[in-house]
C-alpha cells in the first residue's frame, strides 16, 4: 500500500493456523475501487485437536479504499459438519520504501524504522524516522480486538459451529 510515492504497509498476509488459504477465485469491481477474494482452508492438523478437512472453512475477504484508509472486511463460516476451532493471523509490516528504492534504487543512507506500538489491545502503530527529521506512521486498527496483539501480527481464535459465521475488522 503506497501514500504519496512510499509504500507505508509492505506485507499483509492472512494465514489460517500459520498456513496460507487457498484461493478460490478473486475479481475487482469494474470502476478497481474494490477487491474481494474467496478463500478456503487447507488440510490443517493442530497438537491436541481435531484435524480441519480441506475446504471446511470458507473465507470472504473484502478490500476498498475509503476516507483515506485501507479497509478489510473478513468473513469466515464453518461448512464443516461438526464445531471447529482455527487460529486467523494477520501477518503485517511496514517498511517505508520509497517508489524509487522499491524499484531498485539503492540509498547511501536511509531513515530508521521505529519499534512497533501496540495501541489499546485493538490497533498497532508501526513508524518510520525520515533522515529529514519527519515521522512516518501506519495504523492498523482491528475489530473485535484480537486475542493476541504485537507489532508484527494480529491472531483471532476463532470456534464455529456448523453454520456459524464470524465477521473480522
Amino acid at each position: 500500500l503506497y501514500h504519496r510515492d512510499t509504500r507505508i504497509l509492505s506485507r499483509l498476509a492472512l494465514l489460517l493456523d500459520g498456513r496460507r488459504p487457498l484461493l478460490l477465485s478473486s475479481g475487482t469491481h469494474p470502476d478497481n475501487a474494490l477487491f474481494t477474494a474467496e478463500l478456503t482452508n487447507p488440510d490443517l492438523e493442530r497438537e491436541g485437536t481435531e484435524p480441519l478437512p480441506r475446504e471446511s472453512l470458507h473465507v470472504h475477504r473484502l478490500k476498498f479504499v475509503y476516507g483515506g484508509a485501507l479497509h478489510e472486511r473478513l468473513l469466515v463460516r464453518n461448512y464443516g459438519g461438526g464445531t471447529r476451532r482455527v487460529r486467523l493471523a494477520v501477518v503485517f509490516a511496514a517498511d517505508f520504501a520509497d517508489l524509487f528504492e522499491v524499484r531498485g534504487e539503492r540509498r547511501a543512507r536511509r531513515g530508521g524504522l521505529l519499534p512497533g506500538t501496540v495501541v489499546q489491545g485493538r490497533a498497532v502503530e508501526l513508524g518510520y524516522a525520515a533522515l529529514d527529521g519527519q515521522e512516518l506512521r501506519t495504523q492498523l486498527a482491528f475489530d473485535p480486538a484480537p486475542a493476541a496483539l504485537n507489532a508484527t501480527r494480529a491472531a483471532f481464535d476463532l470456534t464455529l459451529a456448523p453454520g456459524e459465521a464470524c465477521r473480522i475488522f
